[in-house]
């Protein structure tokens, strides 16, 4: 919902270099979920790229080269 949405670009490049895992949720072929290292990189005048590692032989990888959608939720 839009009352959720947070905006404040300053905030939430802080929130993503002090918060530096996540959890990656996909649910193409059942739910996936793993806790991935993450990395912020920002782009000035942009939103910038949240970077994260994801083992070569985790069951996620084939969830994530058919998903539509994927939710990190930080932690």
């Amino acid at each position: 919902p839009e009352r959720h949405r947070e905006a404040d670009r300053a905030f939430l490049e802080s929130f993503f270099n002090d918060y530096s895992f996540a959890m990656l949720i996909t649910t193409h072929g059942g739910l996936n979920v793993s806790n991935v290292p993450t990395v912020f990189e920002a782009k000035p005048g942009g939103w910038g790229k949240i970077w994260w590692h994801l083992a070569k032989s985790n069951g996620q990888n084939a969830a994530l080269a058919e998903a539509a959608e994927a939710t990190f939720v930080f932690h």
